[in-house]
């Protein structure tokens, strides 16, 4: 059996994704989110991050890179699944590691909104129409189903 291990992480963009070609002309949009573990504190029932923050870069390539460059954001509510890798990094007298996740799954994630309390709930409508899709046997028997 070969090896392999997939890492899926869901979160929000820490940046917006930057879109750059390669040698050979590839689109390829650079994207970043970061991950602090949470716990929440007894004593205030306040969540506090715990440790340090881990940093996850990844890619979209080609086409996808081009077509959803406009919507990777600051703040996106993203899910990323693929292989995890992790690069040691040194700048200015610091040193560091980032995941970074190869050949990247990515999906924007829809947010549940929750209404407002002060706005009214919608009326539900009804009319002929409406009743034949719920009432059974509206349709008769020529129902292919």
């Amino acid at each position: 059996m070969r090896q392999q291990a997939v890492i899926e992480m869901t979160g929000y963009l820490a940046k917006d994704g930057e879109l750059r070609r390669t040698r050979d002309q590839r689109a390829v949009l650079g994207l970043t989110m970061a991950y602090t573990r949470s716990r929440r504190n007894p004593q205030t029932n306040q969540y506090e991050d715990v440790g340090e923050t881990l940093w996850a870069r990844f890619a979209l390539w080609d086409d996808a890179a081009t077509q959803y460059a406009d919507r990777m954001r600051k703040g996106t509510p993203v899910k990323v699944k693929g292989i995890p890798e992790l690069r040691t990094w040194e700048k200015d007298g610091r040193s560091g590691v980032n995941l970074e996740i190869q050949f990247a799954e990515v999906s924007i994630v829809a947010e549940v909104l929750q209404p407002r309390s002060a706005s009214p709930a919608p009326q539900a409508q009804t009319s002929d129409a409406a009743d034949a899709w719920s009432t059974p046997g509206a349709w008769g028997d020529d129902t292919p189903f």
